[in-house]
């Protein structure tokens, strides 16, 4: 009974380092993920900077709201 307890721990590490290789082996692929990720943040927030501009477009520039809402967008 033991045995095939060592063998699953075996098998459990094997699959750890396998991961822990491919990772090594492939280190541009996560980068390249967090890229991705970080591409599509930029752009939500671009978008979303850009709707504040247009709608504090239509405030009065004598309106504190105005100049708040836009430095918050920055």
């Amino acid at each position: 009974m033991e045995e095939k307890d060592t063998n699953h721990l075996n098998t459990g590490g094997q699959n750890g380092s396998s991961k822990n290789d491919a990772d090594q082996a492939f280190p541009h692929v996560s980068v390249a993920t967090q890229d991705q990720h970080f591409q599509f943040l930029s752009q939500k927030a671009q978008r979303l900077s850009t709707a504040l501009y247009m709608l504090t477009n239509l405030f009065e520039h004598s309106d504190p709201l105005h100049q708040r809402l836009r430095e918050l967008s920055l």
